[in-house]
């Protein structure tokens, strides 16, 4: 008993319905010690007022509030889908409706790559955009991919996704080496000659 008033003592009910937990958090979480072991408070407050919670599934927060224990918030489900209804980027693109193009993304143009979606419209206006009008200019297509590459670089660095922006880094560099070798074997120029031709790429 001593225990069950201890913990609601650290809870506080605001206007907006949810019931903040005002005592001990780790990553805006709740947590409770009970007998010296950390746990989280909104598990503990499901137990207590609904029940014990399904094994291999989590709590997600319906209100978006990692402080909030009350129950009628929480929700049991696994964690796939939990990741999938939160903020994160696995989240956010699968919250999306429509593509960058305005594409909708519905299940006829829809194509799997590597575990992710991709629209398929965009994938044949990609490949009449960086492979057909080429042909077999090579130094086209390498600086075409080149600009695209160092595009997403950018983008990636602008949010913070560091592993992307490294991977879109590396894979720019290797389409601005491969313009530097095309140029210097159909020119026969010295690489600084070539690192000029390329300074506006």
């Amino acid at each position: 008993m001593e225990l069950v008033e201890r913990f609601w003592k650290k809870v506080k009910k605001t206007r907006n319905g949810c019931w903040l937990w005002i005592a001990a958090t780790s990553k805006g979480y709740g947590q409770f010690s009970i007998n010296r072991i950390m746990r989280p408070a909104h598990r503990i407050a499901y137990e207590l007022l609904v029940g014990k919670i399904p094994k291999d599934l989590t709590l997600d927060h319906l209100c978006r509030n990692r402080a909030c224990v009350k129950p009628n918030h929480l929700e049991p489900v696994t964690s796939v889908e939990n990741m999938l209804r939160g903020n994160g980027w696995s989240g956010r693109n699968h919250q999306k409706t429509h593509c960058l193009r305005g594409h909708p993304l519905i299940p006829e143009n829809l194509a799997k790559r590597k575990n992710r979606r991709a629209c398929k419209l965009c994938i044949r206006i990609r490949s009449r955009t960086y492979k057909r009008p080429y042909g077999r200019n090579q130094l086209a297509y390498a600086k075409a991919c080149y600009h695209r590459h160092r595009q997403k670089y950018r983008a990636a660095r602008r949010l913070g996704y560091k592993r992307n922006s490294e991977k879109e880094r590396l894979r720019a560099k290797r389409y601005y080496w491969r313009m530097r070798t095309i140029i210097s074997d159909r020119a026969g120029w010295p690489s600084q000659s070539v690192a000029e031709s390329l300074g506006s790429c």
